[in-house]
């Protein structure tokens, strides 16, 4: 059993002879009319204008950035220096009180050497009356 019969394709795919001259002759009567435009005149000084226009507006976009970036950092850098300001102040304010407590601790230590010194001139004095009385090396100097 045969699906197509060869012949029926062989018309089908390959018309006769006739029928293509046919084809040929209706073609062949056929005009086209075509128009190309071959302005190919370029304006190149709207082409150089519109690129510098562009360029311009990149350029005044990064300016504009820019200075609102340095413009943040200079505030940042204020902010920093004020706080780095307060911060030496107050060490100089600590270092001032150290001293006055460095000061105080120098008197008491020259007070007391004071104490130890009156100390020391007493009990030498208390050890060689003793000495009168009692003869006795008790190993105690005193030394200033």
């Amino acid at each position: 059993m045969q699906l197509f019969p060869w012949g029926f394709v062989h018309a089908y795919l390959f018309p006769p002879a006739f029928e293509l001259s046919q084809m040929q002759q209706q073609v062949s009567d056929t005009s086209v009319v075509l128009q190309m435009d071959n302005n190919r005149n370029l304006d190149l000084n709207s082409i150089i204008a519109e690129v510098k226009a562009q360029y311009e507006d990149i350029a005044n976009r990064s300016r504009t950035e820019a200075e609102s970036w340095y413009q943040s950092k200079y505030e940042e850098l204020q902010v920093s220096a004020g706080r780095h300001g307060d911060d030496l102040r107050s060490t100089k304010t600590e270092i001032t009180e150290l001293n006055r407590v460095i000061q105080r601790l120098r008197s008491e230590i020259d007070a007391l050497k004071k104490q130890v010194k009156v100390g020391c001139n007493l009990l030498l004095n208390a050890q060689a009356r003793l000495k009168m009385h009692v003869p006795l090396n008790l190993g105690f100097s005193c030394t200033t």
